[in-house]
């Protein structure tokens, strides 16, 4: 493998890659330490949108063919041993990128990753092309402004109201498959389900459920296995379980919030024409009394709540412009699932710790003072956390000490920031 260290303008890089290679970390404080992490992060973002840039340019420029060679992945592959995969994969973001100057620049700059402009690149299409244009200093300051989770519910709803002649509900409706494939040799079963929003919130809710007993169960008994054999096995109890069981029994399995306003929006466009509905332009991801979405933040089309209507249990939650819920209490030590559900909307069905990614179905109620201290079950004491962050909260600060977490989609500047929210969970 060709040595990659040179004296050309590189060198400095890697002689101080080589400085930090060389010190000695466990001689190092834990603020060190995760200042070092995160100075290494921010070095990474910006050579990732080099290397990106560089690859891109390196194509038009004719490199590879001039080395005798197909392509720019082939040419660097040949000398580092790299995945030609991972470096096409590159290549074709550096390719996106250099269409947007100022998403380009941001991208050198370290201000947004490699993984922000993956998703906007694979959220682009020619119909919104122009509306991409046109807000590449909004997508930067959403990636500057909020947590991983959050920036992609936020690409989510711009384009959902940026690309309105995209698919309707009533076309993914009518297009949920399911295919049953066996192995002739096996006969082990292969099963492939693509399921519109609501269907497919359904049965993951169902799955986690099941995976968090089954989960539960195995760490009673000791056993260790893999998250895909426990969701497999939770499948195939579900199918079971389900074969017998009566319909009438059937309950809700998923949640959805829908403010208010877009409820009203919704049904008046019922009244309308089709060829004249719109039920997205009032969507905004930056204004808490636009909201339309699965309990954990994902972003659905209004017609899909409105299906939920007919037979839903409503409940009417009161929010701030800052997503703050108005307080409820209990007198009881645990919290109640419909107290945590509220919380959940809150915190779009994020752990609150900040930077933790934890699946929605992993998080529990936990008291930030704890409950022998105040007697008090309050929402104001409830903070949603993942099991792991639960537990070792007591060796790091407190939860109110961290840093404040981000998850929360940043207020509009148009907002007052005390006018009450209404939200209708279905």
């Amino acid at each position: 493998m060709q040595s990659a260290h040179g004296n050309g303008p590189l060198g400095p890089l890697h002689a101080a890659l080589d400085e930090l290679g060389e010190q000695f970390l466990a001689s190092m404080s834990s603020e060190e330490l995760g200042d070092r992490c995160v100075s290494l992060q921010s070095a990474r973002q910006r050579l990732d949108g080099l290397i990106a840039v560089g690859l891109a340019e390196a194509e038009r420029a004719g490199v590879a063919a001039k080395a005798g060679v197909r392509t720019m992945a082939q040419y660097i592959a040949a000398r580092t041993h790299a995945s030609p995969d991972a470096l096409r994969a590159d290549q074709r973001v550096g390719v996106w990128v250099g269409q947007f100057a100022q998403l380009e620049t941001a991208m050198l700059d370290g201000l947004l990753s490699r993984h922000h402009v993956d998703l906007l690149r694979r959220s682009e299409n020619i119909r919104v092309f122009a509306a991409m244009q046109r807000d590449q200093q909004l997508f930067i300051k959403l990636a500057a402004d909020l947590e991983w989770k959050s920036f992609k519910s936020c690409v989510k709803y711009w384009l959902m109201v940026n690309d309105q002649d995209g698919p309707d509900p009533d076309d993914h409706e009518t297009d949920n498959t399911c295919t049953v494939s066996t192995d002739a040799s096996t006969g082990r079963v292969k099963l492939t389900l693509d399921l519109d929003p609501l269907s497919g919130g359904k049965l993951k809710q169902a799955l986690a459920d099941e995976e968090n007993r089954l989960f539960n169960q195995d760490q009673e008994n000791g056993i260790i296995r893999s998250v895909t054999n426990r969701r497999a096995e939770a499948a195939a109890n579900l199918v079971e379980r389900g074969a017998g069981r009566s319909e009438t029994n059937a309950k809700p399995l998923i949640h959805v919030v829908m403010s208010l306003k877009v409820l009203l929006h919704a049904l008046a466009q019922m009244a309308k024409d089709p060829s004249e509905q719109d039920f997205v332009s009032v969507l905004d991801p930056n204004d808490v009394d636009c909201r339309c979405e699965l309990l954990d933040g994902t972003p659905i089309h209004p017609k899909y709540a409105l299906v939920l209507l007919m037979q839903a249990r409503v409940r009417r939650q009161v929010l701030t412009a800052k997503s703050q819920t108005l307080n409820a209490s209990v007198r009881t030590r645990l919290f109640p699932q419909w107290m945590k559900d509220i919380k959940l909307v809150e915190t779009r069905g994020q752990c609150e710790t900040a930077g933790c990614d934890a699946q929605i179905h992993w998080l529990q109620g936990d008291h930030r003072t704890p409950y022998s201290a105040t007697q008090e079950t309050t929402l104001a004491e409830l903070d949603m956390l993942c099991r792991p962050d639960n537990l070792a909260k007591g060796a790091g600060a407190p939860l109110a000490e961290r840093q404040a977490p981000t998850s929360q989609i940043p207020e509009s500047q148009t907002l007052e920031s005390m006018v009450n929210r209404s939200l209708w969970e279905l």
